[in-house]
């Protein structure tokens, strides 16, 4: 077998037990007669050159675990001890201190290697080539090294030495220099880089171009291109304000991120967003503003309330999503001492007890063929009024799978453990005894398993942690809102900002659609008649069954003649987290 064939195999059985000391020594053995007559041997095999051979060394070395792969570094440094990427493969294998020795002494060998006339011939390729292209990224990891320690000028010069050498920028320095020019106003430097990349489609170029726009003083042209921008990642504005604070310049490029995401938003911070918005307050001012205006105005009268009772006075982000309190991070705690006699009004705890309670007087409660609830207590739980799926025409109809809302909650109730199915039996729980007894715990517990546990996804067809999100940052508008009617339609206008910025990236840039496809039934479905009317959230001017047939889709609904506000209970339900001042000057009162 020859010495190629032999390591293949090797390398193989390395990979399929990877972690495993088994064959480090046959490893080690085989790079050790890599010498003389082996090696070519092994390049007449390949038919290659041995910066070619090594290269490919090095390339599996990167699939290797670290014990492995330092074998390889080490036996190609011996070969060729000018090898660039094998000097790039030290530095990401060596602890974050002793990186920055090792991607110099790359960018040493590099010149010594590719500098002279191999450098005036392929001046503008190096990307094309790849011992150069480990050259320029051993470069760019010196600069941002001494980007983020504040040593602008070397980091500066760098990019633009490696901008000289890759004429079309397949690493993006051209960001990094915008951002040191503009964060320097020099706006006769910013300029040509503008001229000769265009409009590339980034949300980076858009951001620095608008700066550039600000500082040109051409301030409508600014905002138009801002207002598009706010539409293709809603997270990065926040992140500017608050870049400072954050230090995400600190942190590191991350590997990949979606358009529009939350990384992409960080991503634009560390690569010099902050450096070069945050050195403009005025700027800063301006965009803030701005974005105020746009989230006012796309968020209808619900968001500005929220954002002039709540969000500004706070100083807090522009971003509704920081208002979820079933959220890990929320600053606010549910309430679990409830007014009972409110909370027994809740037609969701009215039929988790009278299945409970079903249970408990035929226990075990034995099942269908199906595992459904017998009919007869599907009928006699029907007869209490509390379901909502049919009307009178439809009252024969007494299988579980006919309630929508009595399987929800059946579900719900087993989850958190008040029931247990065993056999094709249901028995009520320890647990679900002492429910019985605590309506406010239990309205409780089943609230936030309903909201931060349940699969909403088996009813609804987004992903259930999107909707539930949603619904928690809905409560809350309903908390800071709640105390005067509103008509639905301003809620849903509110609930098609909160579904966009919840939505996958990829629709941010489909705003307006979104926004008039948000309609009448996945809200009203959705988040009325499946959420806030059953836990006793709001309460309407008018009988709210005059506005809709249940045996039909609410296509056809006007939601504004439809007008709600929160109950006493929203009022009753949050209290702020011990030790948390973010709160502090909001007012937390019952409803009036």
């Amino acid at each position: 077998m020859s010495w190629l064939a032999n390591y293949e195999r090797v390398f193989g059985e390395i990979f399929q037990e990877e972690g495993t000391t088994l064959h480090l020594k046959t490893l080690k053995d085989l790079l050790h007669s890599l010498n003389g007559q082996t090696l070519q041997k092994a390049l007449d095999e390949t038919d290659c050159s041995l910066e070619a051979f090594l290269l490919q060394l090095l390339d599996d070395a990167l699939h290797m675990h670290p014990k492995y792969a330092n074998l390889i570094v080490a036996k190609v440094l011996k070969l060729d001890p000018d090898c660039v990427f094998a000097y790039e493969i030290k530095a990401a294998l060596s602890p974050p201190n002793q990186r920055l020795a090792f991607y110099k002494e790359g960018i040493k060998r590099g010149w010594k290697k590719y500098g002279g006339n191999y450098r005036k011939t392929n001046k503008g390729k190096f990307w094309h080539f790849p011992p150069t292209k480990s050259l320029l990224r051993c470069m760019y990891a010196v600069a941002m090294h001494d980007f983020k320690r504040g040593k602008i000028e070397p980091a500066q010069a760098i990019w633009e030495q490696i901008l000289e050498l890759d004429e079309e920028d397949h690493m993006g320095v051209r960001y990094h220099l915008l951002s040191v020019y503009l964060h320097a106003g020099e706006l006769d430097l910013a300029e040509p880089l503008f001229q000769r990349f265009g409009e590339d489609g980034s949300i980076h170029m858009t951001y620095l171009k608008i700066l550039f726009l600000f500082l040109k003083n051409e301030i409508d042209e600014a905002r138009s291109s801002l207002w598009q921008a706010f539409r293709l990642n809603l997270h990065l504005p926040n992140r500017l304000f608050f870049g400072e604070l954050l230090h995400l310049e600190e942190h590191d490029i991350p590997d990949s991120y979606l358009r529009g995401s939350v990384e992409e938003a960080e991503d634009f911070i560390v690569i010099g967003g902050w450096h070069a918005w945050g050195a403009h307050s005025e700027a800063l001012a301006w965009l803030k503003d701005e974005f105020y205006d746009f989230v006012a105005d796309k968020s209808g009268p619900i968001g500005k309330e929220i954002l002039d009772k709540f969000l500004m006075p706070l100083g807090a982000p522009i971003d509704f999503s920081f208002m979820n309190p079933f959220s890990p991070g929320s600053p606010l705690a549910l309430n679990k001492n409830l007014p009972e006699a409110e909370v027994q009004q809740a037609p969701f705890l009215q039929l988790a007890y009278a299945l409970l309670n079903g249970v408990l007087e035929k226990e075990p409660l034995k099942l269908t063929s199906r595992g459904n609830l017998p009919t007869k207590l599907v009928k006699e739980i029907s007869q209490l009024g509390i379901l909502m799926d049919w009307k009178e025409s439809s009252v024969k109809r007494l299988r579980e799978s006919h309630y929508s809302a009595l399987r929800i909650v059946r579900e719900v109730c087993q989850m958190v453990g008040f029931l247990r199915k065993r056999k094709n039996h249901l028995l009520l729980t320890k647990k679900g005894r002492q429910a019985l007894e605590n309506p406010s715990r239990t309205y409780v517990e089943l609230l936030q398993a309903y909201l931060e546990e349940y699969d909403w996804s088996r009813n609804d067809y987004f992903p259930g942690g999107l909707v539930q999100n949603v619904a928690g940052n809905l409560l809350f508008a309903f908390f800071i809102t709640g105390r005067k009617y509103y008509p639905l339609s301003d809620y849903c206008k509110f609930f098609s900002f909160l579904n966009l910025q919840s939505q996958e990236p990829l629709f941010h840039s489909f705003f307006d659609i979104i926004a008039e496809k948000t309609l009448n039934e996945p809200f009203f479905g959705r988040f009325i008649l499946r959420f806030l009317i059953p836990f006793g959230f709001c309460s309407f001017d008018k009988k709210i069954e005059d506005f809709y047939d249940l045996n039909y889709f609410f296509f056809d609904l006007d939601l504004s003649k439809i007008r709600v506000k929160a109950t006493n209970l929203v009022f009753e339900l949050f209290v702020p987290k011990l030790g948390n001042g973010v709160f502090d000057s909001f007012e937390f009162s019952a409803g009036e």
